[in-house]
Parts: C-alpha cells; structure tokens; sequence
C-alpha cells in the first residue's frame, strides 16, 4: 500500500477544542465535531488506528479536520489511483487485520505500509471511476432534496398542525 499512497496520522486536537459550527472533525469513529480550521481541501480515506474502532474505514468530507486517532491514506499523484478507486477498495477490505498492540488495539503505518494493494491497469480504474461517480453524484444530489424537503416539512408540518395554514 504504501507504493501507491502516504500514510500519515492525523493531528491531536483536544476534544475541548471541538465547536458546534465550522469544519468537520473526523475521528476514528468518523465526524466527532467541528473545529474553525481544516487540513484537507478534498475528502480523504481514513482507517481508525487506536483503540476499539481500529481498522475501521472512514471517508471524510471535503475541507475536513482528521484527528490523530486516524491514520489518512494519501493519494500519490503520479501513481495513477483515483479517489473513487482508493475509497472502494479500502472499505472492501478487512483492516482489522493489521490491528496489534495488547493493552489498547492500534494500527500503525509500519503496519499498513506493507499491506497489499491491489492495483488494476488504468483504463479499468478509470472506467470503474467514471461509473461511480455518476451513482455518488445522484446520491449528492438526492441528499440535498431530501435536506430541502425535510427543511419544508418542519416549517410548514407546524403551520398546518395549528390551523395557520389549510390544505
């Protein structure tokens, strides 16, 4: 794995220090808070790397905060590996595997660097990228009408259930 993407920890943030607005902090449970910075402008892969939840895998949003209690898998450029590649791969794979440690379970990036990583030729990355994100961007896009029609719901289920307004 670790010919194909950096391994790097995430950066200690004190659970004090989450907001209740801002960017997204993933932690190795996935989104804990929110914080006023951001380390990453794109989404990243995760793998929890400390503690119950070690070898979990978790994708971020854009512009997103990643704890030290995640290990992020990062692209390398030249190495022909989309995103939509990476995320499926990793959350079809067991990574409890590489969990050690005795008093608290822990995936270090010794651990995973030397994992396997199985890499198709280009053209069927590219072809299993395109079919993808055509799904996720339908998915987007029906997340945000869901959004917008519960945002209806709770202003307009009030009026109706006082009589305000007739149906």
């Amino acid at each position: 794995m670790g010919d194909y993407v950096n391994i790097v920890y995430g950066k200690n943030l004190p659970t004090k220090n989450l907001l209740k607005q801002g960017y997204a902090v993933f932690g190795g449970n996935g989104k804990i808070g929110h914080y006023n910075k951001f380390l990453y402008e794109e989404s990243q892969v995760l793998i929890s790397c400390r503690g119950e939840a070690s070898g979990k895998v978790n994708v971020s949003e854009r512009k997103s905060f990643v704890t030290n209690n995640s290990l992020i898998l990062e692209r390398v450029k030249d190495k022909d590996i989309t995103f939509e590649y990476l995320k499926y791969w990793c959350l079809s794979n067991n990574f409890s595997i590489y969990v050690s440690g005795s008093a608290q379970p822990q995936v270090t990036i010794e651990g995973l660097y030397g994992a396997d990583f199985l890499k198709p030729n280009l053209d069927i990355i590219k072809e299993f990228s395109k079919i993808v994100l055509d799904f996720e961007n339908k998915i987007e896009n029906n997340s945000k009408q869901i959004q917008n029609l519960q945002a209806m719901r709770d202003i307009m289920l009030p009026k109706l259930l006082s009589g305000e307004v007739e149906v």
